[in-house]
């Protein structure tokens, strides 16, 4: 079940894994900044729905449904940049379903926009593994996003298996009265690696957008590329010692043929000057991710004032709408109301705030 924590209201907690409730968790704990979004899928789940989408990307499908032809439009559901296993020695790798929990909790830090997650795990041979992992979706850079593992052998030493991929196979299947219609968007898929970097593309069907990712795996040992069709990862073993935890850093860059100087940028994001140089460098203390949030105005604007500000007549749709304001949004402003500081996302017609 889902808490608010009552010393803390800007946090969101959820005890104990339930896969049956993964898919409300994944869509309340979805982290975005205005340029893309990821649902709060876990990065090792089998009842995962992944899904990062990108403001603008959209494509048009043909689909046979009781013998017509049904033409969608959906934003796509772009390569998934979360996965991250790990595995003790013989054992398989770790997915939270079929595993012996001693503990499961996931925190959604609203104020800092991070989400957390703190899990111990014991395998077949009575190993135990504590593992505590932050994810991000930068503010201070709209392309970048993070995760970050710590794992802590707590009752036994040695190696230790750690899966890092980029997955280019995923479709708009998420939602189950939709499955009928295609969602097979992505195409053209390419991969490789090199310079510490694995990278992936993969181009819209109809509307021929390419997106690019990126990454840089900041682990205590180098990664072994490894190459499974549409997929592309590293697979780093370091060595464990009883008591004393090992940080494995993901950073991801995701651009498209949209952005200014082609996908391109997806390498000097990830890895060229100026770019995070550690995992340490990503997390927010006191702000989330750069000066455009935290207590500054951008969380002023998203104050629930705007109930008495917006006199829209579907006041529902507007309540389901509203949203926190990036400081990206200026530059991505799709449906967006042009009174702002309502933080309200509308039509465009049926408030009066949008109207003249």
């Amino acid at each position: 079940m889902a808490t608010l924590a009552p010393a803390n209201p800007w946090t969101l907690v959820y005890e104990g894994y339930d896969p049956a409730a993964e898919g409300l968790r994944e869509a309340l704990c979805t982290l975005g900044n205005g340029r893309f979004a990821t649902r709060g899928a876990t990065p090792d789940g089998l009842h995962r729905t992944p899904g990062t989408y990108r403001a603008g990307c959209y494509d048009r499908l043909a689909s046979r449904v009781a013998g017509r032809t049904v033409v969608n439009e959906d934003l796509v559901n772009l390569p998934d940049w979360l996965p991250l296993t790990f595995a003790t020695p013989g054992s398989d790798w770790f997915h939270p379903d079929g595993a012996e929990l001693l503990d499961y909790r996931q925190e959604l830090d609203l104020r800092r926009g991070v989400l957390l997650r703190e899990l111990a795990w014991r395998d077949d041979a009575g190993r135990v593994t504590r593992v505590r992992q932050r994810r991000l979706v930068s503010m201070a850079d709209p392309a970048l996003a993070a995760l970050e593992t710590t794992l802590t052998a707590e009752n036994w030493s040695g190696p230790l298996r750690v899966r890092a991929t980029l997955d280019g196979t995923v479709t708009n299947h998420g939602v189950a009265r939709y499955r009928d219609l295609r969602g097979d968007h992505l195409t053209d898929h390419a991969a490789g690696d090199g310079d510490g970097l694995t990278w992936l593309t993969a181009t819209t069907r109809s509307s021929r957008i390419t997106a690019a990712l990126a990454a840089r795996i900041d682990a205590p040992v180098p990664g072994r590329p490894e190459r499974d069709g549409g997929r592309i990862g590293t697979e780093h073993v370091p060595h464990l010692e009883e008591g004393v935890p090992v940080t494995v850093t993901k950073i991801v860059a995701l651009v498209t043929s949209r952005d200014p100087a082609s996908t391109t940028r997806a390498r000097p994001r990830c890895a060229g000057p100026g770019r995070p140089p550690a995992s340490g460098s990503c997390w927010p203390r006191t702000r989330p991710h750069g000066s455009g949030c935290g207590n500054g105005p951008g969380w002023r604007w998203a104050a629930p004032s705007w109930r008495s500000s917006c006199t829209c007549t579907s006041s529902t749709s507007c309540r389901r709408s509203a949203r926190t304001p990036s400081t990206w949004t200026p530059a991505c402003p799709p449906a967006a109301c042009t009174a702002r500081r309502t933080a309200v996302t509308c039509s465009g017609t049926s408030c009066s705030c949008c109207r003249g």
